[in-house]
């Protein structure tokens, strides 16, 4: 998502954690976000969970979130077919 484009979507950044310790990577959801918006239907849930998500959350929650969002867009393909 984005590398080698010259676009940042999908792209990591640094930001201070708000314990004032180390760096945790941020990863933008735009990418994710625009896919959603075109290719899954209106009354997917998982469309409605992908954009009702923060544009950047930090990497770790952000694989977590993943996971669930594959999860759940496999369980709605099932349904349609």
């Amino acid at each position: 998502m984005g590398m080698g484009t010259g676009d940042d979507r999908g792209a990591t950044s640094h930001a201070p954690r708000s314990d004032g310790g180390r760096v945790d990577d941020m990863v933008s959801l735009a990418g994710l976000k625009e896919k959603a918006l075109l290719f899954l239907p209106s009354n997917s849930a998982t469309r409605s969970l992908i954009l009702a998500e923060k544009d950047t959350l930090p990497s770790g929650e952000a694989l977590v979130k993943f996971e669930v969002f594959d999860r759940l867009l496999v369980n709605e393909l099932k349904v349609q077919t």
